[in-house]
């Protein structure tokens, strides 16, 4: 997986680059991209640390900035002033005591322990909360709702509910779909094995028409979009007729069926 930062250096860095190879000082593109975010990022939080490192970091920021002043122009030197200005003041620091981390440590020390209980109470009402609405899978868990949702139908006559009935479906409508491929594949592939191009083609063509069946069967028997159920009887009808004529074809040429 790919980082979001990485990828927002990326498209900002690669138009650049691209029109501006020198930029990369003969170096891969997709090596340099990378070095160079890393690079910043590093100096920029080289500002936040020691006397010495945040010294050096200002020093470099401020040559890189300057840098591109020529390939880009007195403009880049226009936007990034107010930046270049506080890294001479950074570089230009003359103490040496450090400030930030002590102050970040008081911060740290003086978070109020009633913020802290509050966040994790909400980590784990949220996680908790989620584990009860959702299963380990990530479907609804909707047993609760089951005795009010649940009408009885023919084909679950037993009273099954509503939520095991549609997992139960769901399972096998997926079997009952890969039982059809296996159906289909044998005498598909034997059939169109056949050194007869003609042959070859109707032999194959009726298991792979008998497949289609048997697939629109299984969604009018598990589906529920009448939508596909009117197209489902649309390809029965159609490709039985077409099964039909090409066994007549077979029984002209007097060729085995499938």
């Amino acid at each position: 997986m790919v980082e979001p930062g990485k990828v927002c250096l990326s498209r900002l860095v690669l138009p650049l680059v691209e029109e501006k190879p020198f930029l990369t000082f003969g170096m891969p593109r997709d090596v340099f991209i990378p070095m160079a975010g890393v690079a910043e990022f590093t100096m920029g939080f080289g500002l936040l640390w020691t006397p010495l490192v945040r010294r050096l970091s200002a020093i470099a920021l401020f040559v890189i900035f300057n840098a591109a002043v020529y390939p880009f122009g007195r403009v880049d030197l226009i936007g990034h002033a107010l930046i270049m200005a506080m890294i001479v003041a950074i570089a230009a620091d003359h103490t040496r005591e450090l400030h930030f981390l002590p102050a970040v440590r008081r911060s740290l020390v003086g978070v109020p322990g009633g913020l802290t209980a509050a966040l994790v109470v909400f980590v784990i009402g949220y996680w908790g909360l989620h584990l009860v609405l959702y299963r380990q899978g990530g479907s609804v868990d909707t047993a609760g709702d089951d005795s009010t949702t649940h009408t009885p139908n023919r084909e679950y006559p037993h009273g099954t509910h509503a939520g095991h009935g549609a997992a139960d479906a769901t399972h096998g409508a997926a079997a009952a779909y890969r039982a059809a491929m296996d159906r289909m594949h044998g005498p598909m592939m034997k059939g169109v094995a056949n050194p007869d191009p003609d042959a070859a083609f109707v032999l194959g063509m009726i298991p792979h028409h008998q497949g289609a069946v048997d697939m629109a069967e299984i969604v009018l028997k598990f589906g529920k979009d009448h939508h596909n159920h009117e197209l489902a009887r649309h390809i029965i009808a159609g490709q039985k007729r077409e099964i039909t004529a090409m066994r007549a074809w077979l029984k002209q040429k007097k060729l085995p069926e499938p």
